[in-house]
């Protein structure tokens, strides 16, 4: 059903009701008020709710190249020394390059992860902007 068509409809009743003079229209002003309070709100919550996961990412990704960035350096320190020059070195080297791959795939998900969430919420937020468009639409509507 289109605004006017709805805009018309409640007319329609508040005329069969005796209802010209504002008594109905009112608190039905009020309730699309506060409907529109509440679903502002929620538009301001979400978009809390983004920044401090932008945030948290930027804070992840941050940790995760540092440690990256540590392991390079270890493994450059042991390049040093040439592979099957000491059975320890070799394993400590492994033993990094792992961590390093496992830091690779971590970084990937931590971006997986973000990427996610940030396309709920916007999901979430278009969904509570249309809302709140249509019950302000209605507002109008009602107090013309």
């Amino acid at each position: 059903m289109k605004h006017n068509a709805v805009v018309s409809d409640f007319d329609m009743l508040l005329k069969a009701n005796g209802s010209t003079n504002g008594s109905v229209r009112k608190p039905v002003i009020s309730f699309f008020s506060d409907k529109a309070k509440v679903l502002k709100e929620e538009i301001e919550k979400i978009n809390a709710d983004a920044e401090a996961r932008k945030r948290v990412h930027r804070e992840m990704k941050e940790a995760v190249c540092a440690d990256a960035k540590e392991l390079k350096r270890l493994l450059q320190e042991i390049s040093l020394y040439a592979p099957g020059t000491k059975h320890s070195i070799d394993l400590r080297r492994i033993e990094l390059e792992r961590e390093l791959l496992s830091l690779k795939k971590e970084a990937r998900a931590v971006s997986l992860s973000f990427w996610k969430d940030m396309v709920m919420l916007r999901r979430e937020l278009r969904e509570i902007l249309f809302e709140y468009h249509a019950v302000k639409r209605m507002a109008k509507g009602v107090a013309k």
